[in-house]
């Protein structure tokens, strides 16, 4: 992507697992308590010059972590791990070249750890079959798999030098990313398990990366900022290397990447920069494929839990509105109000907030068909929900049939539930007036996930559509496919469609959903 309408940063994943507070005392399991000591961290940098750390990852023989953030830490005295970016070259405030230096040291009195990047070799990274120039490069090493130092570069001109590290515990790691003139970027990363190489030379093939479209849609979710970060080895990793940059929504992104795991998180901020969510995906990417990853995709649905029974009560929890095609969801909030009936007879009505903890549970009597309705409204944290956000509301009613029994744990009920696809919107979600939309209507049972479930094969599917905000309806013919059905919407000359679908087991178990707005129209 180009340098134009964002500002791109380096970000050091440096997260840790407990701080090393002043004036602690810290014991090893099954260790006498002992006094900790004040330490400072310097560095020698490539000129020679003896410079403050302003950051530094710590990791003791028993794996505990501290962090040092340019003023003296206290420390237990024992062995240690010391991993820290040596400035080189400062612009303005900003690093624009620096060495990485990670030593084991031995800490018994107060003092000062010193850390000598003179010796670094340098981080060479290049690609054969395209022209690009480098925007940022960055050498990480993992810590005992604790915590994570990382040194960078900024610019073409910016160098990343690196101390090689012979010894266990560490894990290197490097990501290289470059932008051609067309603003397609080219995302490189590698490691090396066993400590820091003394030959840090790399290179990668265009024709072995994978091609990933990336597409940041709005419409959905109210974008005003978006922050995608993306690095390998997953999301919830804390020695994974990867980048940071910041774009307003929407926009289509080209990026070639290492082929691997790879986990893109996309931040979206609300009206006034209240942040509303995060969406993430998490894929393994090979050699020489393309692929098409899409955040805030028409028709958000709630993603409700399945209701459940151990025997002796119903239970159902209520989610925020997530996004159909990223893993994680966005978008906050949600209020429900859940109604439980057995015949004519309302056992049960609660109301419940997606920041709840709790859930609806209500006791389980009598046998009989039950109907549980969840109508579910989004609203914005601390704003007043935008006219123009598509899935504002939704309801689902769950029809099962249930009785006291006993159980050994919970079961899910053999419900279902309908996913809708809509296809060719455009970045705001929108289909072309009086055009027609085909929608995928996938349908997904209880039972997949941790909670076993019957499964009993389906008697009915249907589908309706409406423009006018759910007043009226109109029946789509549905076409089979392998693992869905396909319908196409006659669209409107404006405003949004609402989408309805119907689900029936042989058992007699139904699912009726209703998501309105769930996509805009001119």
């Amino acid at each position: 992507m180009g340098r134009s309408g964002f500002a791109a940063k380096i970000t050091a994943c440096a997260l840790t697992i407990g701080l090393g507070l002043p004036g602690a005392v810290v014991s090893a399991a099954g260790a006498a308590l002992v006094r900790a000591v004040q330490v400072r961290v310097e560095g020698i940098n490539r000129s020679g010059h003896l410079v403050n750390s302003p950051y530094a990852a710590l990791v003791a023989v028993n794996g505990a972590t501290y962090s040092y953030f340019g003023s003296p830490i206290r420390l237990p005295p024992g062995s240690y791990l010391v991993g820290a970016e040596i400035p080189d070259h400062v612009v303005s405030g900003e690093v624009v070249s620096s060495t990485l230096v990670v030593r084991n040291v031995r800490v018994r009195t107060a003092g000062v750890i010193r850390l000598n990047g003179r010796n670094g070799g340098l981080l060479a990274v290049s690609l054969t079959g395209a022209q690009a120039t480098q925007d940022s490069l960055i050498a990480g090493a993992c810590l005992r798999g604790q915590i994570a130092v990382s040194a960078g570069a900024s610019g073409s001109s910016g160098q990343v030098h690196v101390v090689a590290y012979r010894g266990t515990g560490v894990r290197f790691s490097y990501f290289d990313e470059l932008q051609a003139g067309d603003g397609t970027s080219f995302l490189l990363a590698g490691s090396n398990r066993k400590g820091i190489p003394a030959v840090l030379t790399y290179h990668q093939d265009l024709a072995r990366l994978a091609k990933v479209t990336l597409t940041v849609r709005d419409g959905v979710y109210p974008i005003s900022a978006v922050f995608p970060t993306v690095a390998t080895g997953g999301v919830s990793s804390l020695c994974s290397t990867g980048r940071s940059w910041q774009q307003d929504g929407p926009f289509t992104a080209t990026e070639y990447r290492t082929p691997g795991r790879w986990t893109t998180s996309i931040e979206i901020d609300g009206p006034s920069l209240r942040s509303e969510g995060a969406m993430y995906l998490t894929r393994t990417y090979l050699s020489g494929r393309s692929y098409s990853d899409v955040f805030g995709s028409a028709v958000t649905a709630q993603r409700h839990d399945f209701p459940a029974s151990d025997g002796k009560q119903i239970s159902y929890f209520p989610g925020s509105f997530e996004d159909q095609i990223a893993n994680g969801g966005a978008g906050c909030c949600s209020t429900s109000v859940v109604t439980l009936r057995l015949g004519h007879r309302l056992i049960k009505r609660q109301r419940l907030s997606s920041f709840s903890q709790d859930g609806f549970l209500a006791a389980l009597r009598r046998r009989g068909w039950y109907v549980l309705r969840d109508s579910a409204t989004r609203w914005l944290k601390g704003a007043a929900t935008p006219p123009g956000m598509l899935s504002p509301r939704q309801s689902i009613t769950l029809r099962f049939h249930a009785g006291p029994e006993s159980l050994h744990g919970w079961r899910n009920f053999p419900l279902t539930e309908a996913v809708f696809l809509p296809r060719g919107l455009s970045l705001d979600n929108a289909a072309p007036a009086s055009g027609t939309t085909r929608i995928v209507i996938r349908i997904d049972r209880a039972g997949a996930a941790d909670l076993p479930a019957a499964r009993y094969k389906l008697r009915a599917v249907r589908a309706w559509y409406s423009v006018d905000d759910g007043h009226t309806w109109r029946l789509l013919s549905l076409a089979r496919t392998r693992n869905s059905y396909m319908a196409t919407v006659p669209d409107p000359a404006g405003g949004f469609v609402a989408l309805r679908a119907f689900v029936a087991d042989v058992h007699g178990d139904q699912t009726t959903q209703t998501i309105y707005r769930a996509y805009a129209v001119g």
